[in-house]
């Protein structure tokens, strides 16, 4: 199984369409604000999706992935998740 890590998450689409038409596809979604992500976990009941409230940088040594997928405007947001990306080997 393929597992994409979704960093900025919002809304959850990436795990919402996966689990609709991709089911050999695992979203690991990370979203720091919480109730952006409701209504994509109540979708995604039972599957294989894992869907983290938490900044990038306080969970990025527990996530196992092999592709990443990331959106975020230019800023010190992106800067300190690019500085924490090259910390480690995934």
């Amino acid at each position: 199984m393929i597992t994409l890590l979704d960093l900025g998450a919002g809304n959850c689409r990436f795990a919402i369409i996966a689990h609709l038409f991709f089911p050999n596809i695992r979203i690991l979604s990370v979203e720091a604000v919480g109730e952006r992500m409701t209504r994509a976990v109540e979708i995604c009941q039972n599957s294989h999706h894992i869907f983290y409230d938490h900044y990038f940088e306080e969970i990025a040594e527990e996530l196992d992935f092999d592709y990443l997928f990331l959106y975020f405007p230019n800023g010190k947001v992106f800067e300190g998740i690019l500085e924490t990306l090259k910390k480690y080997t995934f």
